[in-house]
């Protein structure tokens, strides 16, 4: 949970000559001895382009549709949000690659950060649903690991919704001092939401596993 939210990282670059760069070391790499790491450059590149490409014709369909009253109405209201992270990481099967979308949007301003916070909360529930669905056909160790991992994302993106006005306005802090971009303040919000749920489940984890022993 925590290794894949710095991902996100990534998708917060606004450059299309910063990807260029990613690409062409990535293809210098190819021809080392390094090979295996320069394929992963090279596939990194054109994810981030093709993400950014993506988002670029997406937000010319919202100004030119119907599109931008309904993003209108989901940046309103974070609980919109919250439910609409849910069920495109549920669809598409990966919280990054939509919070990535979302990413880019907000540096258009055509999301929050507050709006994009709520996603990135509902994305980290969606993509858990499908392995408890697989799970219930496999054996009874995977249904319960496949609850676990739902339970814990669930519990925390719970709590963090209940706290996101004071999260959010630490993350704007953290902003104001920094001037980091929307879409970074999103991916650091993403960071910090995974790391405190995992040690506050490791700490959870720990006095459960001392009670067992102790009785």
């Amino acid at each position: 949970n925590i290794g894949t939210s710095f991902s996100t990282m990534f998708f917060s670059i606004n450059s299309y000559l910063i990807i260029l760069l990613i690409l062409i070391v990535g293809f210098i790499i190819c021809f080392s001895k390094y090979k295996s790491l320069g394929k992963i450059i090279v596939l990194l590149g054109i994810l981030l382009f093709s993400l950014k490409h993506m988002c670029y014709n997406l937000e010319k369909l919202i100004e030119t549709s119907n599109l931008s009253y309904l993003i209108l109405k989901f940046n309103n209201n974070y609980i919109y949000m919250f439910f609409f992270g849910i069920v495109i990481s549920f669809l598409i099967q990966s919280s990054n690659a939509g919070i990535g979308i979302i990413q880019q949007l907000s540096l258009s301003n055509y999301i929050s950060i507050k709006c994009g916070i709520a996603f990135m909360l509902g994305a980290n529930i969606g993509t858990t649903i499908l392995g408890i669905i697989i799970s219930c056909i496999n054996d009874k160790n995977s249904f319960h690991v496949s609850l676990i991992n739902f339970t814990f994302n669930f519990l925390g993106s719970i709590i963090f919704m209940l706290l996101i006005n004071s999260f959010t306005s630490l993350l704007l802090i953290i902003q104001e001092n920094t001037s980091a971009n929307n879409a970074l303040v999103i991916s650091l919000s993403h960071i910090i939401y995974n790391t405190i749920t995992v040690f506050l489940f490791f700490i959870i984890l720990y006095i459960y596993i001392k009670k067992r022993k102790h009785n």
